[in-house]
This record gives structure tokens, sequence and C-alpha cells, in this order.
């Protein structure tokens, strides 16, 4: 007995070593190579090898390609950075989510593109979209199960016969019967337009599919994976675990890597998400695929204006939306900072499709501009633009001006030197008891100081005193004559 009891604590002791040998062994394997990423144990890493074989549960071709492909990133028409997690301001994806220990990441990497999908495709980051994972791994869906599954036939299936929300069959992390999902399934059932597979070997095909949403890929993943803490992840040390399958966010040109949303909850990685160098563990260069979905029809539907128009504070705009016969009248809202707060422009207003809105002479310049029809007092029925416009700021006054040529005729000559240096100095001669303003802008058009005089010989000097460097516009105006000038001031 006590011999046993030996045992079993020197293979304890040994399985803590080799644990701990393992992360320092990654963490030299790491330096070694030069790699620039950080590795940390975690609640991944220090579960047991076999619960973390069973986390990569994506199935991957019988030929592997090299752990490193060089391939061909550079691409002149598409950015150097694009992140769907941070577009415009905003993220498009829905929260990380938690597999456990169940191969199920097939199944969040396809619910993943397919909720972020239509949250791009109604226009709106703020929509709340949380489908269900476990209706795929469950009996309902022949893509797989906890042992391991497909992706791709996972966005096949979204698209017919489609699947429920997350409320309808609530995530187990075991494998289930498709009797335990809801009564009301059916009418909770939602599917993607189509799917479709972007077969490439480069990146360029890539990034094309991922300006139009996430796409669901798959990659080799080996011990040091589940280690990552931050970074641009390479392969550096560990035993090959298996496929896996997560949602592609974006990419970085500058770091040469793809950035990715994973299923191993938010305290794993980069808040959940990891970068990896391209071509990388066959990053990309396995299975990749998307999904379309078709924007919720609404009765009630904002045609002008629908993203990309430019109007002007101080203008006269015509909002336009096609009406239904079942709503009589509506409030009509819009919004400067994405839908966080809405204004009115107009309330009970009859529902006739059509309203001349004046926009506000204060209105800030935005990118990020909508409007909203809503059905009055009820607000059942409702839609919004489906993407941003462009609201410019009014021009001052002495924009305009500030585009003509000084002119002397007028009687006000500018005799100091270009640029200034201590003090700007104009020489007048008006007629006798001249009312004279005189103000001083920003090159942005900020509203810095004015003085008032009156010529009462109708001549004289005016000196202007800089405080400090910058380009200004100075307006000279007369109850005749409203005359500019630009100045740069060098102090």
């Amino acid at each position: 007995m006590k011999t046993l009891l030996i045992i079993i604590i020197a293979l304890t002791c040994n399985l803590l070593f080799s644990e701990a040998a393992t992360i320092r062994q990654i963490k030299e394997a790491i330096v070694k190579k030069n790699a620039k990423w950080n590795a940390e144990n975690n609640l991944i890493f220090s579960q047991p090898f076999e619960i973390r074989k069973l986390m990569c549960g994506t199935k991957l071709p019988e030929k592997l390609p090299p752990v490193q492909v060089e391939v061909s990133y550079e691409n002149l028409s598409q950015p150097d950075n694009f992140r769907w997690d941070n577009y415009g301001g905003y993220n498009w994806l829905t929260p990380v989510r938690n597999q456990s220990s169940c191969g199920s990441c097939w199944a969040f990497a396809a619910v993943g593109v397919f909720e972020g999908q239509e949250k791009i495709t109604n226009g709106n980051p703020f929509y709340e979209f949380d489908f269900s994972e476990q209706y795929l791994v469950s009996t309902c869906c022949n893509a797989g199960d906890c042992g391991g599954g497909d992706h791709g036939s996972a966005l096949a299936f979204i698209v017919n016969p489609g699947i429920p929300d997350e409320a309808c069959f609530p995530y187990k992390a075991k494998n289930a019967d498709c009797s335990e999902r809801c009564s009301d399934w059916q009418s909770r059932m939602k599917k993607a337009a189509s799917s479709y597979n972007i077969a490439s070997i480069t990146v360029p095909p890539l990034k094309e599919a991922l300006r139009k949403g996430p796409v669901a890929v798959s990659f080799m993943v080996y011990e040091d994976f589940q280690a990552y803490k931050g970074g641009v992840y390479e392969y550096t040390y560990g035993s090959f675990l298996g496929g896996h399958a997560v949602v592609l966010a974006g990419w970085d040109d500058a770091f040469q890597c793809w950035v990715c949303k994973n299923s191993w909850g938010a305290s794993w990685g980069e808040k959940g998400y990891f970068r990896i160098k391209y071509g990388n563990c066959g990053i990309g260069l396995l299975f990749n695929y998307a999904c379309t979905v078709n924007k919720d029809e609404k009765s009630l539907r904002v045609d002008i204006p629908n993203g990309g128009e430019y109007w002007k504070a101080g203008s006269s705009e015509i909002i336009k939306w096609t009406p239904t016969g079942e709503v009589r009248n509506v409030d009509i809202l819009f919004t400067t900072d994405a839908g966080l707060n809405w204004q009115n422009i107009a309330t009970s207003e009859s529902n006739d499709g059509e309203f001349s809105w004046m926009i506000p002479d204060d209105t800030p310049r935005t990118t990020i501009a909508k409007v909203k029809v809503v059905e009055s007092n009820t607000y059942e029925t409702q839609d919004q633009s489906d993407n941003y416009f462009t609201i410019e700021e009014k021009e001052n006054s002495f924009l305009d001006f500030a585009k003509g040529k000084f002119l002397p005729d007028y009687g006000i000559k500018f005799i100091s030197r270009m640029p200034v240096k201590d003090k700007a100095i104009w020489e007048i001669n008006l007629p006798r008891n001249t009312n004279v303003a005189v103000q001083i802008f920003d090159v942005n058009g900020k509203f810095l100081e004015e003085q008032t005089f009156t010529l009462s010989l109708g001549k004289g000097n005016y000196t202007w005193n800089p405080a400090k460097s910058g380009v200004f516009i100075v307006v000279f105006k007369t109850n005749k004559t409203i005359i500019s000038q630009k100045i740069v001031v060098i102090k």
C-alpha cells in the first residue's frame, strides 16, 4: 500500500513538472525563434491533455500543409488593416462565447459568422443576435457533435433549414437529442440566404470576402497555441492537437497577420481574440466559409437617406419612406451617435411617405448619422437608414469671403510682412466716421476675438498682436464692405 502511494505521488509530481516544463519550453522556443507573441498558463492550457484535444473538433484534410506557408498578402485595393470588431468605432460581431470541453468549435464559428453577417446586413452594430450552437451540436443537425464537425456543413444547414435562437435550445457543452429544443422552435427559426467557400492559397481573395462580412476558417492547432496570451502567434513548440475553427474578423498588414475571434471565452488570449501570422498553421489555406443573409423585411421602410448621402446643416432635405396601410401616423427621428440617442424631427406626422426636414444649423459634422421612422405611440413598426450618411457643418460666412482675393482697393491695405512674426498691421483709408469691425478666426473656423472702432478722421492703422503661431483668417466688416485675408503667424 505504501509502495502504491509513493508511485501515485511520483506520477503526480511528474505530471505537474511536465506541465510546467511545457510552459517553460514554449517560452524558450518563442525566444529562440524570435516570435512576436507571449505565452502563459491559463484555464485552457491547464486542462488535461485529452480534454485539450477535445476542444479542437474541426475536421481537416488527410494531407496537412506545412506549418508555415509564405503567402502573398499585399493588395493595393484593400486597406492595410481592417477589423469587424472595430469598424467605424463599433463592434459588428457578437460577444466571445465559450465552447467548454466539447469539440464544437465548428458550430461556434458557423454561428458567429451568421450572427455577425446579420448585424452587418441590417446596418446596425447594436442589433442583439444570439443563435443556438447547441441546435447544430444536437441530433437536429448532421454536421457534427462534440466529437467534431464541419463548419461548412453547419453554415449550409443554417441556410436550410435554419436554426432557432439560443433561448430555444441553450448550450449544454455536450451531445443532446433534438427533442430537447423548445416546443415553438418552428416559429423561431432563422435562415441565412446562402453560404459559399473561399478557396485560395493567397491572402487577397480572402480579404475581398472578409470586407463583405466575417469568415469561418480552420487551421491546425498545436500545444503552444492554447497557451497564447497575446501578440502575433506562429507555431514554436508542442504536439499537434487537431483542427480548430474560428471566426476570421480582420487583418493587419503591418504585422502580416489575421485577426480572429475564438470560442474559448473572453479570458483567453486578447479578450477572446488572437492574431496569427499569414499562412501559419494552415490559417486561410484550408476550409474557409462565409454566408449571406437577407435584410429583415419591414412593412415600413426608410428609403432616403439610406446611406452615403451628404447633407448640410441649415439646408432642407426630403426624407422618404415606404409607408404601410396599417400605420396612420409616424414619428421621425435622427441620431448622430449611431443610435445611442435619438432626437425628434417630427411627431405624429401623416404616414404619406415624405417629409421635408430643415436640418438644424447647429448640427455638428458627423459621419455617424441615420434617420428612423417609427409608428407613433406603439413604436412596434419602424425602420432606419441601412447605413450612415454625412451631415456637413454649416459653413461660416467668413469662409466664403476667405476664398476671394484681398483687395487694397477697398481702402484697407496690409503693410506687414508675411509670415507675421511679431504683429500684423493694416493701413486703413476710408470715409470719415466709418464703423469697422475686425474678427479673428482660426483656420478651422473657430471664432477667437473681435474688435470694433470708428474712424473719425477716416485714416489710421489697425494692429493685431497674435498670441501664438498658426494660420488665421482676419475679416474686416464695414457697413458696405466685407473683406478678409489669411494670415500665417510664426512666433
